[in-house]
């Protein structure tokens, strides 16, 4: 038997991409204002074996053929982030979902820019909602820090 695993896969592009968009992310909390703010991506670094693989596709093979969506693969990863070591989505306030989402939206933005050589357009819809005015500040000093082409949408109220 073929060991499908042990070629070129797409989970080894995806650790490659993974590392990589890591790698920006861990770079753009570190330039935000308040130095003990840590946004990290959560994610299983599991590859299955060949076995394992293809027990599991032939378990869901049934289903999948019933609701013809496939529900086995690197393609069903959930991802999760924490802010400061604890979960964003179970323990995070909403200013500080806020601040997560414009990190890892300037870890995308970083991570487009340098694998394509290409500056990507940002684009921010109601910026500082949920933001005091000091957490507002350090967004737009983050934003002006990572020179980006950005557009946003705010409301004062």
């Amino acid at each position: 038997m073929v060991d499908l695993l042990k070629k070129p896969t797409i989970w080894n592009q995806r650790k490659v991409f993974l590392d990589g968009f890591s790698k920006c992310l861990n770079e753009t909390s570190k330039t935000y204002k308040d130095e003990g703010v840590t946004v990290s991506l959560l994610k299983k670094e599991e590859k299955p074996t060949t076995e394992t693989f293809l027990f599991e596709l032939k378990k869901a093979r049934q289903k999948e053929l019933i609701t013809q969506r496939t529900s086995v693969g690197p393609h069903r990863d959930e991802y999760s982030f924490s802010f400061n070591k604890k979960q964003i989505k179970t323990y995070g306030s909403q200013g500080e979902h806020k601040i997560a989402l414009v990190i890892i939206k300037l870890a995308e933005y970083l991570f487009v820019k340098k694998e394509t050589n290409q500056t990507p357009t940002l684009l921010l819809d109601d910026l500082f909602a949920k933001l005091d005015f000091e957490r507002s500040d350090a967004v737009l000093a983050l934003l002006e820090k990572k020179n980006t082409n950005n557009y946003y949408k705010y409301r004062l109220s």
